[in-house]
């Protein structure tokens, strides 16, 4: 009776390693999903005095991060061809005049501003 006991105790934990053995790789290899995904941000564009060009005044651009201003306006110019027409044009993130080319993070605001009217 010792042997069987001793027996059905080895097979539980040789289960439970296997077991064990399995939810890591499980996990890990969720893990490494999470931390390799891709992200998806929401842009806030907005377009001031623009309505000759492009007919709404606002827009959600989603992309994926990590994403920089060049990306925004590679799609935006897709999308509205017109755009890349416009001569004298602020471009502002956050309310700011941006340096280079700056990264976009989440719920960003993006204005394109018209300088000249009728442009």
């Amino acid at each position: 009776m010792a042997s069987e006991t001793s027996q059905s105790r080895r097979s539980t934990l040789k289960k439970l390693i296997i077991i064990g053995a399995g939810v890591a790789v499980a996990a890990s290899g969720g893990l490494s999903y999470f931390l390799t995904r891709k992200q998806t941000i929401s842009i806030n564009v907005k377009y001031v005095g623009m309505t000759y060009v492009v007919q709404q005044t606002s827009e959600i651009v989603k992309l994926t991060a990590p994403a920089k201003l060049s990306d925004l306006e590679d799609i935006l110019w897709e999308t509205h061809p017109a755009l890349q027409t416009m001569e004298d044009m602020q471009v502002l993130v956050n309310g700011t005049s941006p340096f280079g080319d700056p990264s976009l993070k989440n719920e960003d605001e993006v204005d394109f501003i018209a300088l000249m009217a009728g442009g």
